[in-house]
């Protein structure tokens, strides 16, 4: 690798990327990933916006990936959606070599075959679901975010900066908020409020577009509409929280679902049953609108934290830890073979989208057989994953170059922001941890050249000169 340009490095890492999501695919056909359907599905609600029922779909999402999702669609069909989403997943790793490698060549070189070989977001990239297209962007917009903050371009391109992180922070709810963390290290980092006024205003852009967008489609201005039916998920599933005692609203939500015969208490609702019932009960038994439904969620939820304001930090905790510690995807072997469509099967819906038509006939998959030993890497990848990596940060903060202790800042403080917010919004599911591997696959590469960098420091024989002058 000494004598390869860095393009030429970053050229290869691409290849490596495609050649991994070449045997994925042989292996595991593309199909839905979760909640795909449904994604698809809010272009119904987009044709006709008055229908209650299609317009359930634009809940738990904003307007980015359906849109991206259906205009490829509409180009070469489900699976031209997920070569998109596979070309962009393979950029990562080149342009994370690229922003990266001025600061420690081999450890830019090892975050980029540690993010091309990553089997789990290669997963992802195969799937219809927004969990691909978001690892993505969350990885291009981490490696424009340091070549800007190492190169300082103009504003206007700077700017450009900011529309990749909004626009990857929007395609899933969860990134909403990550202007925050994004502002705060840029700002640190060039100690310019110019520029980093140009990178919020950017972010801003896509927040102001994507809310003027549903402002003109479904007559409410935001991002998306979501949060309430996130937070009952929170309130129910987790438990300890919920109490009718809680006030005014936790009582009036108590009353409605007494009319379902659902006795709502604070156990913990692992299955959703409960948190299911009691939507449905209040969509047709109570007639409330979706709107209507999300703003009550929120309410009875802020009740709950001035009401149980330890318990909600215990909960809080619970779930942070789960997140630390937890495995992600997938689930588990038999999901894993489930993903693939089976074009023999009876369609489960007449809608359109639902039925998985989209995805037949299917591609042969030569490597069927190969599932397994799949399912075992993915399994085997997870343990690479797992957060202890950052704690060798601590011991190596003294020795390591102020840019690469921002990027350590960086990658702990996104992988932590996403811990905090997923414990806050609902229960943590293995799916939500693999968006956060790009920041832990980083940290790992850049924390183990630094280790091996010192254990070679430690082995080398002090010279006499060396020894006599350390003693005077």
């Amino acid at each position: 690798m000494k004598n390869l340009s860095a393009g030429r490095i970053a050229a290869l890492l691409l290849v490596l990327a495609l050649t991994k999501s070449l045997l994925l695919a042989l292996i595991i056909t593309p199909s839905y990933g979760p909640d795909g359907g449904s994604y698809m599905r809010y272009i119904d609600a987009f044709e006709n916006p008055d229908s209650e029922e299609d317009r359930w779909f634009i809940r738990g999402t904003t307007p980015i990936y359906p849109m991206f999702a259906y205009a490829f669609f509409q180009v070469g069909g489900a699976y031209f959606v997920v070569l998109v989403q596979i070309l962009l997943g393979a950029l990562v790793p080149a342009a994370l070599f690229l922003a990266l490698h001025s600061l420690n060549q081999r450890a830019a070189l090892l975050a980029g075959i540690l993010t091309a070989l990553d089997p789990q977001t290669g997963l992802f990239f195969e799937l219809v679901a927004t969990e691909g297209l978001y690892i993505a962007l969350l990885g291009l917009g981490t490696a424009a975010f340091f070549w800007s903050v190492q190169h300082k371009p103009t504003l206007w391109v700077i700017g450009g900066v900011g529309l990749l992180l909004g626009v990857g922070s929007f395609t899933r709810p969860v990134g909403s908020l990550l202007i925050v963390p994004y502002m705060f290290f840029f700002l640190l980092i060039t100690r310019s409020i110019k520029r980093t006024t140009c990178l919020v205003v950017g972010y801003i852009a896509v927040y102001v577009a994507l809310s003027l967008f549903n402002l003109w489609r479904f007559e409410f201005f935001a991002p998306g509409n979501s949060s309430g039916f996130y937070l009952a998920t929170r309130l129910f599933a987790v438990g300890d929280l919920y109490s009718p005692e809680n006030g005014a609203k936790s009582e009036h939500l108590f009353q409605l679902a007494q009319a379902c015969d659902i006795e709502l208490t604070d156990q913990r609702d692992e299955s959703l049953k409960v948190t299911q019932d009691l939507r449905l009960c209040l969509i047709y038994t109570h007639g409330l609108s979706q709107v209507e439904i999300s703003d009550l969620y929120q309410q009875v939820y802020s009740e709950a934290v001035r009401a149980k304001p330890m318990i909600f930090l215990k909960t809080m905790l619970t779930q942070v830890k789960e997140f630390l510690w937890g495995l992600s995807a997938p689930y588990d072997q038999d999901y894993l073979e489930g993903l693939s469509t089976n074009c023999d099967a009876e369609p489960a819906s007449k809608n359109r989208w639902e039925a998985q038509e989209i995805f037949c006939p299917s591609p042969p998959r030569p490597l069927e057989f190969a599932t397994p030993v799949l399912y075992w890497t993915m399994l085997g990848f997870s343990l690479v994953t797992l957060s202890f990596f950052f704690l060798p940060v601590f011991f190596l903060w003294r020795h390591s170059p102020p840019m690469i202790r921002w990027l350590y800042l960086y990658c702990l403080s996104l992988y932590a922001y996403h811990a905090v917010v997923t414990a806050a919004a609902g229960s943590i599911l293995p799916r939500y941890i693999t968006v956060t591997n790009v920041y832990l696959l980083i940290t790992c590469a850049f924390v183990s050249v630094a280790l091996h960098e010192r254990w070679k420091n430690w082995q080398q024989p002090t010279s006499p000169l060396q020894s006599e002058n350390e003693t005077l």
